[in-house]
């Protein structure tokens, strides 16, 4: 049945959830198991709305965790004290024992104090790693134990009645007891953080920092950092990274041996104002980012974490920072074309250093037997406007590359899962490219292995030539001078190459009429490829004239200067 046109394009599953609607349907459920529970105790029918009960938030607490990676503790306790009252008093209150009450009121009081774990758990929040000289506690205990113990002890109690008396209140004491456990590890964690924050004047005297990198970002996010590291640790100067959510932080200490430093609210960025401190580097346009930027007497300056024709990578955002370091003129010619002024002096042209270990071309396309194709889709954007992936269609772009007996490369977006057309497209090409390597035996590479384990500059080196929309990778990939194709998501091409100027040197195919254009793009990249020269142009365009063996060096020359 079509769907009404005054309804919005999102699942009606997703407005559910966003509405809380399960959350009201459970309590509703739970209080109507209390009055079964009143009118007809010990029944059947009481037991069976309660095991429900209980299923429903163990269910809804996987969810949360898994899908929207908030805390349990303190979630669903009127639906949870419901059921306590339903199948641990009510049914038997004619009969209950003095240990039965007892086990009750334990585990009840237990629920009702979830809250002030829950407010622990808010205090005991991450704060630091890696600073020489200093122990820190990175993790404390997860909160979200007590939710499940105390679950765990309401199905146990539901379930020992009769000659299990004893058991029963001896499970509600154990869940009373790893309740105050946690709660006191996180007391310590809080007393550490505490403890931390007076020593750091001491030691930001000892460390003396002379640059931070300051990192907000979503998770799964870590590319952006990492791609800048390696160069920012080549200056050889003490220096910290300052991340702003806990995601952040955890990724960060998991992967990388460097000091971070956690702060949370506007107040505490003050603590990371070393007095040593000259510099603070930028990977991408966070509105936290605001938060150091409003500081003066540091040189602030914008790394970003790509270069392409993005509405992003011109935003009048950018202005708000002393220097933006881009690859090549064609950063700052989109400025020029935009109509927004910078100060002289604001751009700095250092190349992109992490092209230079991206391998060039083995030959024409047309001379391979088997050749790779790299699929490199964008992200859907914030909004509308920055909407330039290709990945509703991916599903028939990679059955045009298998169509030619091409193996596949597939590397979305590490946020291809923030938009459910783009998680669509990407799990039909998952699964299109596992039929096909177990029935042809080629080799795909795709889900881990291309998303993670391997980075995208290895992807570009496994690949003879790339399909793409409107991303950094496209400009990073003319240093290979491999073929391109570019899919115009959003205007016909011939508009696309216009607002996207690195789109002269791809082919350019339809968004709405991708099989057919598609075709022809293919066909002359294995017949001619006559934007190859094109491509060789673009390349010192946008990705500077600076030798290979130099991109590094050019960075650290400029880099240099300000810390």
């Amino acid at each position: 049945m079509p769907r009404p046109s005054f309804l919005p394009d999102i699942p009606l599953a997703n407005i559910a959830w966003g509405l809380e609607l399960p959350l009201l349907v459970l309590n509703w459920f739970a209080l109507s198991t209390m009055v079964v529970a009143w009118f007809l105790p010990g029944s059947f029918a009481a037991t069976i709305m309660a095991v429900a009960v209980l299923a429903a938030v163990a269910g809804l607490g996987f969810r949360k965790t898994r899908a929207d990676h908030v805390d349990l503790v303190g979630r669903y306790v009127l639906s949870r004290l419901a059921v306590v009252f339903t199948v641990a008093w009510l049914p038997s209150a004619s009969w209950m024992t003095n240990e039965e009450l007892l086990a009750a009121a334990i585990l009840a009081g237990c629920l009702l104090t979830e809250p002030v774990a829950r407010a622990f758990a808010a205090q005991a929040f991450p704060y630091a790693a890696n600073f020489p000289g200093t122990k820190t506690r990175t993790v404390h205990l997860p909160a979200d134990a007590i939710f499940w113990t105390n679950l765990g002890a309401t199905t146990a109690l539901m379930l020992l009645r009769g000659p299990w008396v004893r058991l029963e209140l001896v499970i509600a004491a154990v869940a009373a007891l790893v309740n105050l456990f946690f709660m006191l590890d996180m007391a310590l964690f809080t007393l550490s953080r505490l403890r931390f924050n007076a020593r750091l004047p001491k030691l930001w005297e000892e460390m003396a920092p002379t640059f931070a990198i300051h990192w907000r970002a979503g998770a799964g996010s870590l590319h952006q950092l990492t791609m800048w590291l390696d160069y920012l640790k080549a200056l050889d100067k003490p220096f910290f990274v300052i991340t702003r959510t806990r995601e952040n932080f955890l990724e960060v200490v998991r992967s990388l041996d460097v000091p971070v430093l956690h702060r949370v609210g506007l107040n505490s960025v003050e603590d990371a104002l070393s007095p040593s401190l000259k510099t603070v580097f930028y990977v991408n346009t966070a509105i936290l980012n605001d938060h150091m930027l409003r500081y003066p007497h540091l040189t602030h300056i914008q790394l970003n974490h790509g270069d392409s024709d993005k509405l992003a990578s011109y935003s009048p955002v950018f202005r708000s920072y002393d220097k933006d370091f881009v690859a090549g003129q064609a950063a700052i010619d989109r400025f020029d074309s935009a109509g927004l002024a910078t100060a002289p002096g604001f751009f700095v042209i250092v190349g992109r250093p992490q092209v230079a270990e991206v391998a060039p071309s083995r030959g024409s396309v047309s001379d391979l037997k088997s050749p790779t194709v790299l699929y490199a889709p964008t992200w859907s954007g914030n909004t509308q406007d920055s909407n330039y992936t290709s990945l509703p269609k991916g599903p028939k772009i990679v059955q045009a590359l298998l169509d030619r007996g091409c193996t596949v490369v597939f590397r979305p977006h590490p946020y291809w899962n923030k938009d459910h057309h783009s998680a669509a497209g990407r799990q039909a090409v998952v699964e299109m490219l596992a039929a096909d390597a177990a029935t042809s035996g080629r080799g795909h590479i795709y889900g881990d292995m291309a998303e993670t384990e391997l980075s995208v500059f290895d992807c570009f080196n496994l690949s003879d030539l790339m399909i793409s929309d409107v991303s950094s990778v496209v400009n990073d990939y003319l240093f290979s001078e491999k073929p391109l194709v570019m899919v115009a998501v959003t205007a016909p091409p011939e508009m696309f190459v216009e607002e996207f100027p690195v789109a002269r040197g791809a082919y350019v195919v339809d968004f709405e009429d991708v099989d057919s254009t598609l075709t022809q793009a293919l066909d002359a990249i294995w017949n001619e490829d006559p934007l190859a020269a094109t491509r060789r142009e673009l390349k010192t365009y946008y990705l500077g004239d600076i030798p290979r063996e130099r991109y590094a060096e050019r960075f650290l020359e400029e880099a240099q200067k300000y810390v």
